[in-house]
């Protein structure tokens, strides 16, 4: 009995679960990277307020900081929160941060998602520098 062609049949039926497997797999990578990058962002804004001399200055340094770790793989849309509190020596101030980013690729890419990721740090203001 002639089997000329079952291999090309199991592979047409076997391809497309295959290739949407693969997809999933590199999305879920990505967006793994893209929670890195934003808690690694976040970071970064909160210490580079904790070291800034005042509450103003605090926030551009943390804004820049926050901008310049997000400029490899940019999300769609970003935002940067400081609660300064009372911006005092010894004190602890916290970032929050969140940022929408596009989830799929291959397949996967015909229903485009995004995705809101959140993060947060938190810094002691430095108690050693004169203000």
């Amino acid at each position: 009995m002639p089997r000329s062609g079952q291999a090309l049949v199991e592979l047409a039926l076997c391809l497309p679960l295959l290739l949407l497997l693969g997809g999933t797999a590199w999305s879920a990578a990505t967006l793994v990277q893209a929670r890195e990058e934003l808690d690694l962002a976040c970071a970064a804004a909160a210490s580079s307020a904790a070291r800034a001399p005042d509450a103003s200055a605090a926030q551009d340094a943390a804004s820049i900081a926050f901008a310049q770790a997000l400029s490899g793989d940019p999300p769609q849309t970003s935002n940067l929160r400081l609660d300064l509190g009372a911006f005092q020596r010894g004190g602890v101030m916290e970032a929050y941060a969140s940022a929408v980013w596009p989830v799929g690729s291959g397949l996967s890419s015909l229903l485009p998602l995004q995705i809101t990721l959140v993060a947060s740090s938190a810094a002691v203001i430095e108690p050693w520098r004169s203000r």
